[in-house]
């Protein structure tokens, strides 16, 4: 099982497995089929050599971009093999919420230690695509810059390292934007255009796509991401639910959702009262995700016991290794309004941060 192979302490194979190129497939994945001895190898070394201490530094990650099998034509590094790496697309999201842009993030991976084959970011964008290569790593960095004068060009491609003496040209750095953001009537450069749900932020460290998580769904080739242009409601349930899971985030680290919210298609396979707790559009709905490795229940509790909305919380030993999962069952309540440093997040449908999203008219009584 996806969820059941254990990449680092804070993720799993299943946090991978949200590619758009593999949920807009429709494609059947079964574990033994989407998985390679030699992608596991490739992504653990991703997680544990690049990104678990990345976000040791720099906090907490989601991903935007992740795996995608060969068995769905898939090439390059997302592909996850010895010839090309393993690569993914992260959001340091402490990092941004602050107003860093992924360029000075780059420019702090400079001046690590770390080892890295490259770093890439996209015009407007919170996202970076990180990718690890066994041997001789090139420790390249690439910037999607937008025009400063907010037109619909392509973004500028500026390739300012190729390999490590490189980084030596830039004692100084890279130059920051204060307006790096894409703006409201920006197109999106880094997506085709398309608002997809890793672009509808719903709290301190969730996005929409944090949720969209079925293995069945996977396993099927099931539809199992919800349309952010139709899912006002979905998007409400994820607000609540990353109200009462951003505390315990920051405290423990990142939560690996395993179960989550699900589109009707996929509800229906299903009973009744399961599909009702997953389509998370009317009355109590269900999440059930996994502490990162070896953190205890007793160190989630107090963050979830009395949070609002909390109806009700399982505990389980989970099968990736000295892990416990916990389902959470919530009601409908209002989700307060988050801050990070002077300035609002929590937003929907890729508005700039300063924009409150309002939930009023669509939340149920």
């Amino acid at each position: 099982m996806y969820q059941n192979l254990r990449l680092s302490k804070h993720w799993l194979m299943m946090d991978f497995m949200h590619d758009p190129a593999v949920y807009e497939a429709y494609k059947p994945l079964p574990f033994e089929k989407g998985v390679t001895e030699e992608a596991v190898d490739h992504g653990i070394q991703l997680c544990t050599e690049l990104i678990e201490p990345m976000m040791a530094t720099w906090g907490v990650a989601s991903i935007s971009a992740g795996y995608r099998p060969h068995c769905l034509g898939a090439a390059g590094p997302h592909r996850w093999n010895e010839e090309n790496g393993a690569a993914a697309d992260f959001i340091f999201r402490d990092w941004v919420n602050h107003e860093r842009s992924p360029i000075k993030l780059a420019e702090e991976l400079m001046f690590s230690d770390l080892a890295f084959e490259r770093i890439i970011t996209y015009a407007g964008s919170e996202v970076v695509c990180l990718a690890v290569k066994r041997n001789n790593p090139r420790f390249a960095i690439i910037e999607n810059r937008r025009h400063r004068n907010r037109t619909q060009e392509k973004p500028k491609r500026i390739v300012h390292c190729t390999c490590k003496s490189d980084h030596s040209k830039h004692p100084l750095g890279f130059q920051d934007f204060v307006d790096w953001r894409r703006g409201p009537n920006e197109n999106m450069y880094h997506a085709n255009g398309q608002i997809r749900p890793q672009h509808v932020r719903v709290g301190r460290y969730f996005t929409l796509l944090d949720f969209c998580r079925d293995e069945f769904g996977i396993e099927r080739g099931l539809p199992r991401v919800v349309v952010p242009e139709v899912s006002k409601r979905q998007i409400i349930y994820a607000r609540m639910f990353a109200d009462v899971l951003d505390p315990l985030t920051a405290a423990v680290g990142r939560l690996a959702v395993v179960e989550g919210l699900v589109p009707p298609a996929l509800a229906k396979i299903y009973d009744k009262e399961t599909a009702l707790l997953r389509r998370w559009t009317e009355g109590p709905a269900r999440v059930k995700f996994v502490l990162p490795e070896g953190v205890g229940h007793e160190e989630a509790l107090p963050y979830l016991q009395d949070a609002e909305g909390v109806t009700g919380i399982d505990i389980e030993d989970h099968g990736s290794g000295d892990a416990v999962a916990i389902t959470l069952q919530i009601k409908p309540f209002r989700p307060r309004t988050l801050y990070a440093s002077d300035k609002l997040f929590g937003y929907a449908g890729g508005a700039i941060p300063d924009h409150l999203y309002d939930y009023s008219p669509l939340l149920m009584p």
